[in-house]
């Protein structure tokens, strides 16, 4: 780490400047105050995360208001506030994911304690997707009021679908996540996963901070990241995914015997 630059939140490593983004690099209908400015991401050398500290300190108002909007949610197919199933534009990829995955699940509805992290909706379409195939689900996302509260107690699964690469408080996130984890359940993690850091790496449509991207992990990112609150890293074959745990986890989720 330089006097220029912060240290790794991932692995507490040196990092350098790779280049800037542009706010609006998103196409929108209506400019967005910030249009036009130049945001600053740093790469670690040690573990290749590449984030931005551009929102560190930013509340969820002014999260809110810069990037998870309300008419975003609507213009997405869903609205945060409501309640019930997604409507038909929202129950097509996200959905159908999430009945894909659910299947790595076949046998617990019964006693399976799931928690949709960062839903998008109450429920959004992944967990309705589970709870249409008799899992119960609750949901939670700081940014939809009658869900912003986290749930007590421990879950057998978090599900944390496109969700971490917005995450900018990532000690935060791992005090959170390592309360609500049963040392026998199961992380589950879908993001985007870079393999290098170079300048061409901030062209990716995946570096995006108009549309809150600010944290993008390499797979020894994550490794680093979650060893600290001792839970262990793997990849998954399905749809990017990668699981963590803290224990030997009670389904076997095609990997374990």
């Amino acid at each position: 780490m330089t006097s220029m630059t912060p240290c790794c939140k991932c692995c507490l490593g040196e990092t350098r400047g790779v280049g800037t983004v542009n706010w609006s690099r998103l196409h929108t209908e209506k400019p967005d105050p910030g249009a036009g400015d130049l945001v600053p991401y740093y790469a670690c050398g040690r573990c290749g995360f590449l984030f931005s500290t551009v929102a560190d300190g930013w509340d969820i108002p002014l999260l809110r208001e810069r990037i998870y909007k309300p008419e975003r949610y609507s213009a997405a197919g869903f609205d945060p506030d409501a309640h019930g199933s997604p409507p038909e534009s929202v129950a097509t990829e996200p959905y159908r994911m999430g009945v894909g995955l659910s299947h790595y699940f076949s046998g617990g509805q019964e006693w399976m304690r799931i928690l949709d992290f960062g839903s998008g909706g109450n429920p959004g379409p992944i967990g309705q997707a589970f709870r249409d195939q008799g899992f119960r689900v609750d949901s939670y996302d700081p940014f939809v009021p009658d869900i912003a509260i986290l749930p007590e107690g421990a879950y057998d699964l978090i599900l944390m679908i496109e969700v971490i690469e917005h995450c900018t408080d990532l000690d935060h996130l791992l005090r959170t996540l390592r309360s609500r984890l049963n040392p026998r359940g199961v992380l589950w993690i879908q993001t985007l996963l870079h393999h290098d850091v170079s300048a061409q790496t901030l062209e990716s449509w995946y570096v995006t901070p108009r549309n809150g991207h600010f944290s993008i992990f390499t797979l020894e990112a994550l490794w680093f990241l979650f060893r600290r609150a001792g839970i262990n890293i793997v990849q998954h074959p399905f749809a990017r995914s990668v699981i963590g745990f803290v224990e030997k986890p009670s389904v076997s989720l095609r990997l374990f015997v």
